[in-house]
């Protein structure tokens, strides 16, 4: 007997806002007694402690339903339906969990944990979290779909049990919210000035988010940059070098085991703008707003995975705006400056999104070095 899943208009990535639609495919090379078919979609959080080769399944959540009932729709008396040697098509539907207290981490059966089986424990947030990781990778979320039937021959009733498995990738989804309020950080750049009258020159920089800590997939990122020079100056300032930078920080427990993970993603680099904010004569107190056009802008890609926290797993965001800026005689001074923002990414109802994976060239490390990307900018 051959068995297949075979899903209507299937979705390289499912969010909490659809059903899953298909048929369970029956193709017997004989006469059959079908008593039962069953789809059960499945969840589960696959943690490994890479050093002490330690991991751990724990099952989210599990949803079984019936496709065709044992006794269901049958002759009476019967507790099986027979069927000949051809192709047969049996429809079904299933949807992720909506209730956040429906899904509790649980150990697998599925999965031989090599540490110790630690007491079920809920997930912290409201949602599910979105599929992620591979075997390979220390983390990783799985949604399965799987598709049991029972039958028996029908001169030999032995009961015979086959499965069919397919993945399927899930990535949770919010409704467009109310703008939030800004969020701003400022810091203060100083320069020594050559004048014996004047005094080391202190420019004020603000950036500022003006859609608060909250970052959409796919959508531009709100930043915006003010300068104040706070003094009088000898030399004009200008504005060299922007970057933004996504930072991925994934820190997984195991029993008393804590492993960080971090992913560094490059969103924009810009070098040798030459931009002139201020010049020397420029009045103390003034403030210029540094437009985002200077370096094009620039946006989240859809493939990065959303931030979620499991029992085991929490996944957050920083991000990392760095500027370079050149002042002093033939601008050979020049003060670096970052701010560091966290952050949470979120997926948009709207936004339509292709499968979660790692981006081409994302660069994976233990710890992220002060200046490492950096000096991919020219000064």
């Amino acid at each position: 007997m051959t068995l297949n899943l075979e899903l209507e208009k299937s979705k390289p990535v499912y969010t909490n806002h659809d059903h899953i639609t298909g048929h369970v495919i029956l193709e017997p090379q004989a006469s059959i007694n079908l008593s039962q078919i069953t789809v059960t979609l499945s969840g589960h959080s696959i943690c490994r402690i890479e050093a002490s080769g330690h991991s751990e399944s724990l099952q989210l959540f599990k949803e079984t339903r019936q496709v065709l009932h044992r006794y269901g729709e049958f002759s009476a008396g019967s507790k099986s339906l027979t069927l000949g040697s051809k192709r047969y098509a049996f429809p079904f539907h299933v949807s992720f969990p909506h209730d956040p207290d429906c899904h509790r981490g649980h150990p697998s059966d599925s999965w031989e944990s090599k540490s110790q089986r630690e007491p079920p424990a809920t997930s912290r947030m409201g949602q599910l979290p979105p599929s992620t990781g591979n075997p390979s990778s220390s983390t990783e979320i799985v949604y399965t779909l799987n598709a049991s039937v029972v039958v028996g021959n029908v001169f030999k009733q032995s009961i015979q049990q086959s499965q069919q498995s397919r993945r399927v990738f899930y990535s949770p989804t919010i409704s467009p919210q109310p703008p939030p309020s800004a969020m701003a950080l400022r810091r203060a750049v100083v320069f020594p000035c050559t004048g014996a009258s004047i005094s080391d020159t202190a420019y004020l920089i603000t950036i500022e988010l003006s859609q608060g800590a909250t970052l959409s997939l796919g959508q531009s990122l709100p930043i915006s940059i003010q300068v104040t020079r706070t003094g009088p100056a000898d030399h004009n300032l200008v504005l060299n070098d922007y970057q933004a930078m996504l930072i991925e920080e994934t820190v997984t427990r195991l029993r008393d085991l804590t492993q960080v993970q971090r992913i560094s993603r490059i969103l924009r680099t810009v070098s040798n703008l030459h931009h002139t904010i201020f010049l020397a004569d420029t009045p103390a107190g003034s403030t210029v707003c540094v437009s985002d056009s200077l370096w094009g802008g620039q946006s989240l890609s859809a493939n990065i995975v959303p931030s979620f926290e499991t029992s085991r797993i929490h996944r957050s965001y920083k991000l990392e705006i760095r500027l370079g800026f050149n002042s002093g005689p033939e601008k050979v001074q020049t003060r670096i400056l970052e701010i560091e923002f966290p952050v949470s990414v979120v997926a948009i109802a709207s936004a339509s999104l292709p499968p979660t994976s790692p981006p081409v060239g994302a660069r994976r490390e233990e710890s992220l070095p002060e200046g490492v990307h950096w000096k991919n900018m020219k000064q």
